[in-house]
């Protein structure tokens, strides 16, 4: 069913018949995630709560053809998209039901509770992050969104576009919304971040070790791919580190495990100090280099021949 009240929220549960009482619930959780962020929720236009298998039709109803997170180790728990209207950015949001059912006892009797599980945590985060896109995109006046590149012949400058972009917005949401990060989730947020870049390592080995198997261009967008990934994880976790220096001392150790030193948190430091204030291009075009040293650990380049971008195997690092 699809039902609306006055904050334009928006309920599609399968099984559920939503009643006036559960969106004052509803209502109660965002206008407390909107107040911890700073959000004006002026500028958030629809916000849709789903069930999981109803989560992508929902994002379709938004915007055809919007992607979403939905791998073997991530499911989105939201989407927020922006557009213009009247010369200001609007966000309207999906959101999974599951993140309410958590903080259903939390929130109960119409007292807030001060104990939170890990789990209840993570669903208030999960939901201020969305918010923090939200704030980003309307402090920035920006609701560009870039094409993408893995169904085209590999470029350089096309996947820089719209990974780039991603490291950036994933650094300003999380930034947005780092003062509901509490400890535990944190620690909590590091561990699976490594999780997901280790499952990310094996599955570009795997391409690269089956050149029988895949095109090189598939190949090539895949270690492409998993090098910015890489980024985004690492970018998401500075982004909450950020101001807290044991968090980002232990983040900064975290990246020079993989590269020797911290090229990324450098970069992204200096972004967030002038940020919302950004020429995102430019930016983009700082990433690159790091984002090469990136690819570097699967023992391959990124390089232009003859206008050609293609990839390379290295025989040895350095």
């Amino acid at each position: 069913m699809h039902v609306e009240c006055d904050m334009h929220v928006e309920c599609d549960i399968d099984g559920i018949d939503p009643q006036p009482l559960l969106f004052e619930f509803f209502e109660k959780v965002l206008r407390y995630a909107a107040d911890r962020v700073s959000l004006d929720l002026e500028t958030v236009g629809r916000v849709i709560v789903v069930s999981s298998d109803r989560f992508g039709r929902a994002v379709n109803s938004i915007k055809a053809g919007a992607t979403y997170t939905n791998t073997e180790t991530t499911i989105a728990g939201g989407k927020t998209i922006p557009r213009f209207e009247g010369g200001s950015v609007v966000s309207d949001i999906v959101l999974q039901c599951s993140l309410f059912d958590d903080l259903a006892t939390v929130f109960a009797d119409g007292l807030l509770s001060t104990t939170w599980d890990i789990d209840q945590q993570h669903a208030l985060y999960l939901i201020c992050h969305e918010f923090g896109h939200a704030l980003d995109h309307a402090l920035r006046n920006d609701a560009s969104e870039m094409p993408d590149p893995r169904n085209q012949p590999f470029a350089i400058v096309e996947t820089a576009q719209y990974y780039g972009s991603i490291v950036l917005t994933e650094l300003a949401a999380c930034g947005n919304s780092a003062s509901v990060m509490a400890d535990p989730l944190f620690k909590h947020s590091v561990q699976e971040a490594g999780n997901r870049m280790a499952v990310c390592a094996r599955q570009v080995k795997h391409y690269l070790d089956h050149s029988e198997d895949y095109s090189p261009n598939t190949r090539t967008h895949v270690a492409c791919q998993g090098a910015w990934l890489n980024m985004v994880e690492l970018a998401k976790l500075y982004g909450t580190a950020f101001g807290h220096p044991d968090r980002e001392k232990d983040i900064r150790a975290l990246e020079v495990d993989l590269l020797t030193g911290s090229p990324l948190g450098d970069a992204l430091a200096s972004f967030s100090v002038v940020y919302p204030r950004w020429d995102v291009w430019s930016l983009i075009e700082e990433l690159i280099p790091i984002w090469r040293s990136y690819g570097e650990l699967w023992s391959v380049r990124f390089v232009t021949h003859d206008g050609i971008d293609k990839m390379e195997k290295m025989t040895h690092r350095g």
